[in-house]
């Protein structure tokens, strides 16, 4: 199927376009649609369930304040600092293309940070990934 600007966007589309040898780039916010969250699961990356859920760190926030929701988060990885704000992910064990580029420092944690920690987060520490590629 040939797919075009402004042409269909389903996931058989998108995968048959990878699958002919094409490359895309894809970045994931909170506000990710079905389609971004289909395609990254097809791709071997999972993300966390709570639709709100951000990366926090109390001890790697960038911000200095005991205030706040430690959603900014200084990490190190790529040869230099990084700061990270953004949801989490974790890698399908079973996929050999996905590699993980920057992972969460082990005091991490994915939850909404709005609401009360009741339970404990179904991804803590560096199991959480923050940047990841996948080659196809």
């Amino acid at each position: 199927m040939r797919v075009s600007f402004g042409g269909s966007m389903d996931l058989p589309a998108i995968l048959d376009f990878v699958d002919f040898g094409r490359d895309f780039i894809i970045a994931v916010d909170v506000n990710a649609s079905v389609l971004i969250r289909e395609i990254a699961i097809e791709s071997g990356v999972d993300f966390d369930e709570d639709l709100r859920a951000l990366v926090i760190d109390h001890m790697s926030d960038a911000v200095l304040e005991t205030e706040g929701d430690h959603t900014l988060n200084a990490t190190t990885g790529l040869g230099a600092p990084v700061l990270f704000q953004g949801i989490a992910h974790t890698l399908n064990p079973t996929s050999s293309l996905v590699l993980k580029v920057l992972s969460a420092f082990p005091s991490a944690y994915s939850a909404d940070p709005k609401a009360k920690l009741l339970n404990s987060p179904l991804l803590p520490g560096s199991a959480i990934s923050l940047v990841s590629i996948v080659q196809v």
